[in-house]
């Protein structure tokens, strides 16, 4: 009995070294394979196709991770189906069941999550970043980076696009160049390009429209559907349903403090009283243009044009005084316009 166990023995080591020695054949589906030549490591059934060409330096881990590999150098496969169908990729990193799934040729893709990148396929399409659970599943294109579960979730042809946020650019399918930081942004929008919401619901509600930034927590009150080339900073303010050309920066609590043709039509609107820190004439700008204004805190009668300082319009000429005025540059100097 003992003689048997001994033979018995050292056939199993026999064989499991010849199977570690064996330089690139196909061990399917065997439980792993190690192959020296090439630096490949796979573990799982039916994982890392070896059979033909010169895959270099691959790891695989799962029932089926990257069973179509021929030449791809540089790819790490955990979990069922991770780069199965990947034939020649380079540098992929797949991590969860049926992610980069469906990829063959494309290069420098990580998709981390149940069904990250499953879409992704084409050789063009590379140098894309997911994490969470399906993250960027439909892409096929590139430059994308979708963070959190769900995020870019429609996404088809949205390249050089972010989204970072549960939910975050949800809808959005060919909305390329679109950024999209915190949960639910931009949650109406499909394929409008070149917009930019960073914050929960920051433009929840626009439907259509490009070049619009929106800074700062957005639902329910920012209505805007329709309109373009507007910027939005602050918190649960109200603004109309369509606006193109817009600008408000609200305080945290939705008061508007300045806008640009919210309240009035294609005019700058300041909410509460403004105030104008001083300056001795001596620091005025040295290149001042017309329309500046600012407040001189030692004007000299003497320095001004009706030499007491007084008059509507007067040019002030110097400082070293105590009085206080407010001046406007017209051009060529600054006149009085208060005191």
């Amino acid at each position: 009995m003992t003689q048997n166990r001994i033979v018995t023995i050292a056939f199993g080591l026999c064989f499991l070294l010849a199977l570690y020695a064996a330089p690139r054949a196909q061990l399917t589906p065997f439980p792993f394979f190690i192959d020296n030549t090439n630096s490949n490591t796979f573990f799982g059934t039916y994982p890392g196709n070896i059979v033909v060409g010169t895959a270099k330096l691959n790891f695989g881990l799962g029932v089926n991770a990257m069973s179509a590999l021929t030449t791809g150098v540089d790819n790490v496969a955990l979990g069922s189906n991770a780069l199965q169908n990947t034939t020649t990729g380079i540098n992929n990193t797949a991590i969860g069941t049926d992610s980069v799934i469906r990829n063959v040729t494309a290069n420098n893709n990580t998709g981390i999550g149940f069904n990250a990148l499953a879409h992704l396929a084409s050789g063009a399409a590379g140098s894309n970043t997911a994490v969470g659970s399906q993250a960027l599943p439909t892409l096929n294109e590139e430059g994308a980076v979708a963070v959190g579960a769900s995020a870019l979730f429609a996404a088809t042809t949205a390249y050089d696009s972010v989204a970072i946020g549960s939910n975050a650019l949800p809808n959005i399918s060919s909305g390329n160049n679109t950024i999209g930081i915190g949960t639910n942004t931009l949650l109406n929008e499909t394929t409008d390009p070149f917009n930019i919401a960073m914050g929960t619901d920051a433009g929840y509600n626009l439907s259509s429209g490009t070049y619009n930034l929106f800074l700062g927590t957005g639902f329910p009150l920012i209505a805007l559907t329709t309109g373009s080339y507007n910027t939005f900073l602050g918190s649960q303010f109200t603004v109309p349903a369509t606006l193109s050309n817009g600008i408000v920066l609200s305080d945290g609590q939705g008061h508007i403090r300045f806008d640009y043709g919210v309240t009035n039509a294609a005019q700058n609107t300041l909410s509460g009283p403004t105030v104008i820190g001083g300056v001795t004439f001596a620091n005025l700008p040295a290149a001042p243009v017309a329309g500046d204004t600012a407040y001189i805190t030692d004007a000299l009668a003497a320095n001004c044009g009706d030499g007491a300082c007084t008059a509507w319009a007067t040019t002030i000429t110097g400082g070293t005084g105590t009085l206080k005025r407010l001046a406007w540059y017209n051009g060529t100097n600054w006149t009085l316009v208060g005191k």
